[in-house]
Order: C-alpha cells, then structure tokens, then sequence
C-alpha cells in the first residue's frame, strides 16, 4: 500500500486514532463498502472522462475505512453532500462530523480569491430520502453542523420515502 499522509489525525480516548484521508482512485476498492454504487462507478469510470467532479474524504480507525463523505462542486462555487456513510458499529462517535468539518477546510482551499477580495460564501447542499425512524437522527446531525433551509423536494409515492433537502451557508474570510 502505498505510503500515504493523512490529512488530519485525531486522537480518541483510549489508542484508537481516526485519521481523515482523501479519497483516491487508486485505492478506490478499499472505500466500496462506504460509497453509494453510482458513485463508486463514477470514480471508477471506464478510462473516459466523466462531466461528474467528486472530491471524497474518509474517516480511518486502526487501519479500517469506517466512514466516507463525497462531495460534487458545482460551477457556482456550492458543493453538494452527495453522500455520507458510517459503518453501524461506528455511528454517533463523531466520524461524520469530523468528515464534515474537514471538507469545509478543503472546499476554503479550492477558492481562487481575487486580489482584494476578504469574504466568500459557499453553500452546502444535502439531498436525503430517509424512512421515517432515522430521519430525526440525520436531521440532527444537519442541525448541529448549521443546516438549516430543510425543504420537501418531493413528496413520495406510497411505499417511498419523501425526497428533502437540506442546505447550510458557510462564509470563509481571508486572512490579509
């Protein structure tokens, strides 16, 4: 495997460490467990250039891929969540959380500031379509990491789960 820095290391109680790492396509197959099929095919791809633009992050404890996050930027500067995933025996330990707060310091470092320019405002973007006995769990954690503009996109059929959205404004500053 090939020698790799992570790019944050966070210590927990105990010897466990989480380590943050980007997501890369040469090692695409250890993260299949945590990635939504037509995104995992996406990366993947079959050697031609896709009009799809991921950037993903993974949460790693004592060497496992326990949790990922993927992002799609959009032209307008907005990044979408299009997925976030934590193996069941990891949950509520702050895997998410981390990927999510690391991903507003990568998507901070993709903005090309123009000379004078101080502020910038990006939005985050979620889509979920939930059954209703993990929805309050998830809009929780969209809630504690300042979502706020919760919106019924569409209203299932029977047998479905309604699609939403959730949507959070960060602004970055810059240092002068």
């Amino acid at each position: 495997m090939a020698d790799r820095r992570p790019l944050q290391s966070i210590p927990f109680k105990g010897f466990r460490i989480m380590e943050i790492v980007s997501i890369e396509k040469s090692e695409l197959e250890r993260y299949s467990h945590l990635l939504l099929p037509y995104i995992y095919e996406d990366l993947i791809g079959d050697g031609m250039e896709t009009d799809t633009e991921y950037f993903g992050l993974a949460a790693i404890e004592n060497g496992e891929a326990v949790s990922a996050l993927v992002i799609q930027p959009e032209a307008t500067g907005d990044l979408n969540i299009v997925s976030v995933y934590t193996l069941p025996e990891y949950r509520r330990r702050g895997f998410a959380t981390e990927l999510l707060g690391k991903s507003l310091s990568v998507a901070r470092a993709l903005f090309k500031w123009e000379e004078g320019e101080t502020e910038e405002l990006i939005i985050l973007k979620t889509l979920y379509s939930l059954p209703p006995d993990i929805l309050d769990v998830y809009e929780n954690f969209l809630i504690k990491n300042h979502f706020r503009d919760f919106v019924l996109l569409k209203e299932a059929a029977p047998g479905e789960e309604d699609v939403w959205s959730g949507s959070a404004e960060i602004r970055f500053f810059r240092e002068v």
